[in-house]
């Protein structure tokens, strides 16, 4: 098929997925099942520091609307297996320098008890199950867990399999090692995989493990053709400090191409006891890379301050200051108006 051909095959697929999804959805209705629609508004602007200039923000989200569509159905009974819930979150975007609006997935995927009780098969586009990814999911913010830095983006197409023990929870899972562009490469794959505490302790952990051949990419975006055989073990944890502070970090480390590669993240989230609309935020994130010329080595460190304008609409201001990088050191403000609801 030609490269044209191939573009208007996706472009047909792209269309037909959000009306799948919902056609799945509405097969798998009962009385009790419940299916919400919610609007999405993200307004993102960049200042330079260094170059005194104000743009549309590179960093994801970026200016969008978007919609959400949200089936679920209660718990199904022991030994059943059947649909437990859709998930399509679809955003409308304008990425800086492209001059041409794009339509693009956040989330996309069913959910299927298989069974056996509190186990569940997850297909279509979501988190890929490595580290703080599945755990800190973002919404409408610039902060993102060490995978989107590491591997270039947070979620990929795919199929996995959960299972809650109580204890700990268990999610392995096969992807296309896309990240957000439904297309596949001959030869590409990705294989994840994490065993955890469940998200309600005060204290969570997590250890992953992952290997995959891909290509360099971020976001939706082939950055060469080269394939790039990596290899990573992480550990997480998230600990709730008293009632107003979240602690969080994750190391990873491994291989690309054999050559070592090592990254940490480690945060804190902090509610004034006083003023509980404000959130103020601290994170910091290292990536080195041992290759010639170190090019895709990485430390920044970024502040940021949010304020609640009742439940629906969310004000940010982000100072992001790079440290080090292949494009050298720079200061960026970057400030966001997130609104999502009904």
């Amino acid at each position: 098929m030609s490269a044209c051909g191939h573009r208007r095959s996706l472009g047909v697929l792209r269309l037909l997925l959000p009306a799948l999804f919902v056609l799945l959805a509405a097969s798998g209705s009962m009385a009790s099942s419940r299916s919400h629609l919610y609007r999405e508004l993200n307004l993102a602007l960049q200042y330079s520091v260094d170059r005194q200039q104000i743009l549309a923000s590179p960093l994801p989200p970026s200016t969008s609307v978007g919609l959400e569509f949200i089936h679920s159905r209660p718990p199904l009974p022991r030994g059943q297996s059947g649909l437990q819930g859709v998930d399509l979150h679809l955003r409308l975007s304008d990425p800086p320098g492209s001059g041409l609006a794009d339509l693009y997935f956040g989330d996309a995927w069913a959910l299927f008890g298989v069974g056996r009780q509190r186990s569940q098969l997850r297909i279509g586009h979501f988190n890929i199950p490595f580290g703080m990814n599945p755990v800190m999911e973002p919404r409408g913010i610039f902060r993102m867990p060490l995978e989107a830095l590491d591997l270039g983006y947070k979620k990929d197409w795919g199929i996995s399999w959960q299972r809650e023990s109580g204890e700990h929870d268990l999610e392995v899972g096969g992807f296309l090692a896309s990240g957000g562009d439904l297309h596949w490469r001959r030869g590409s794959f990705l294989f994840a995989g994490r065993l955890g505490t469940p998200t309600y302790r005060d204290f969570e952990y997590g250890f992953s493990l992952l290997i995959a051949d891909s290509p360099p990419t971020m976001g939706d975006v082939r950055m060469a053709d080269m394939m790039v055989r990596r290899v990573r073990a992480g550990l997480d944890a998230i600990y709730l400090y008293g009632t107003h502070t979240i602690l969080k970090s994750e190391l990873a480390a491994g291989t690309d191409d054999g050559r070592s590669v090592a990254g940490l993240m480690a945060a804190v989230d902090w509610i004034p006891p006083n003023s509980t609309r404000w959130v103020v935020a601290l994170q910091s994130e290292a990536l080195r890379r041992n290759s010639p010329g170190d090019a895709m080595d990485m430390v920044r460190i970024t502040a940021e301050a949010s304020y609640s304008l009742g439940d629906l609409t969310m004000l940010r201001l982000d100072l992001v200051r790079v440290l080090e990088s292949s494009m050298g050191t720079s200061t960026e403000l970057y400030f966001m108006v997130h609104h999502y609801g009904r």
